[in-house]
C-alpha cells in the first residue's frame, strides 16, 4: 500500500508539473511575455540561457492565441535544447508595422541545412517543426526557418495580432439583445458590401467552439475578395439563431461542439433554409464522420489541418452543387 501511495504520488506531481508546463498559471493570470519569461527561467534549469526581449508594449492577447503561441515557443526551445547543442537562446516579441505579431527564437548552435519551404518530410519535419507550421497556418500566420551551419537558427512566428483589450467597433452599435451574444462578428463594412451587392461577395458563417480557430479561418478567406464573414458562433443553438438573422449563403460547421453537436445542427438549419450550404469541420477527416455529415445534408466535410489549403475550393464547390451562380 505504501509503493503504491508513493507511485501515485509521483504520478501526481509529474501530471501537475507537465499540465503546468503545458500551460503554466502565469499566462493566464500575467499573459504571454511573463509566462515565456517564465519559460526561460525553466530552460535555464536545463543548461541553456534564455534571454526575453520585448519590442512592444505589453501584449494583452486572447488567451487562446497566448496559448498556442506559448506551446510553440515551447517546443521550438525545446528543439535548441535536444539538437542544436547551443549555449545561448533569444526570445523576441514585437508588434510590426503591419499588425502583424512577430515571435522570435534564435540559437547560437551547429545549425542545419534547411529545406525549400519546410516541407513535410524535410529536415525541418525531423525537428519538429511541421506541427509548429500547422499551427500558425490555422492562426492565419506562418512559420519561418533560418539556419546556417556552426552558426545557429532563427525560428520567426508571425501571426496577426488581436489586442484581447480592444473592443470592435461594431459592438458599439448592437442592440441590448445582440450584445449579449459575444460571439457575433458582424463587420459593418461586410454588411454594407453585401447589401449595395448582394451578388458580389458570398456570406460565410463560421462555427467552432475555439475562438483561435474561427479567426484563423477568417483570415483564410480575407484574402478572397468574393467572400465575407458575416458571422461567428461558438455554439450549435448560436449557429441556427445567427443563420436566422444574417442569412449566410455558407456556413462552416464544426462537428464537436458544447451542448449540440454539429452533425445535429447541420440537420436543423438544412430544414429551415435547405438553400444554405453547410461545410463540416473535424479534426480527422474520418469516413464514419463524413458519412454522417452527408446525410445531415452537408455538402462535404474536410479536416482542421487541411483547412488552410482547402476551405475555399469545397465552399466554391458547394455553392456550384447547390447550382448557384459563381
Amino acid at each position: 500500500m505504501k509503493d503504491a501511495d508513493h507511485a501515485l504520488n509521483q504520478s501526481l506531481a509529474y501530471t501537475r508539473s507537465l499540465v503546468a508546463e503545458l500551460t503554466p498559471p502565469t499566462l493566464k493570470e500575467f499573459g504571454l511575455l511573463q509566462a515565456l519569461t517564465w519559460l526561460a527561467t525553466q530552460r535555464q534549469c536545463h543548461g541553456l540561457a534564455v534571454t526575453v526581449r520585448q519590442d512592444a508594449t505589453p501584449l494583452p492577447l486572447p488567451e487562446d492565441q497566448a496559448v498556442l503561441l506559448f506551446q510553440s515557443v515551447r517546443e521550438l526551445l525545446f528543439n535548441v535544447l535536444k539538437h542544436a547543442k547551443a549555449t545561448e537562446a533569444t526570445i523576441g516579441l514585437t508588434v510590426r508595422d503591419d499588425g502583424q505579431l512577430e515571435v522570435v527564437v534564435a540559437d547560437d548552435g551547429c545549425g542545419f541545412v534547411t529545406a525549400p519551404q519546410n516541407r513535410p518530410g524535410t529536415t525541418a519535419n525531423r525537428f519538429r517543426l511541421f506541427s509548429i507550421q500547422e499551427r500558425m497556418a490555422a492562426m492565419g500566420g506562418q512559420l519561418v526557418i533560418e539556419s546556417v551551419l556552426g552558426v545557429g537558427t532563427r525560428a520567426t512566428l508571425t501571426t496577426p495580432y488581436w489586442n484581447s483589450r480592444e473592443t470592435p467597433k461594431d459592438d458599439d452599435t448592437l442592440a441590448p439583445a445582440e450584445s449579449r451574444a459575444p460571439s457575433l462578428r458582424t463587420r459593418s463594412t461586410d454588411v454594407e458590401d453585401l447589401s449595395l451587392h448582394p451578388t458580389s461577395k458570398i456570406g460565410i458563417l463560421l462555427v467552432d467552439d475555439h475562438a483561435m480557430v474561427r479567426q484563423g479561418l477568417r483570415r483564410v478567406l480575407e484574402h478572397y475578395d468574393d467572400v465575407a464573414v458575416v458571422g461567428e458562433a461558438s455554439t450549435g443553438r448560436e449557429a441556427i439563431e445567427f443563420v436566422e438573422r444574417l442569412r449566410p449563403a455558407v456556413v462552416v460547421m464544426d462537428i464537436n461542439m458544447p451542448e449540440t453537436n454539429g452533425i445535429d445542427e447541420t440537420v436543423e438549419i438544412k430544414s429551415r433554409h435547405p438553400d444554405v450550404a453547410i461545410i463540416g469541420l473535424s479534426v480527422q477527416n474520418t469516413g464514419e464522420a463524413r458519412e454522417a455529415m452527408l446525410q445531415a445534408g452537408a455538402a462535404t466535410l474536410i479536416s482542421k489541418e487541411s483547412a488552410v489549403d482547402e476551405l475555399y475550393a469545397s465552399i466554391r464547390q458547394a455553392l456550384a452543387d447547390d447550382g448557384v451562380p459563381r
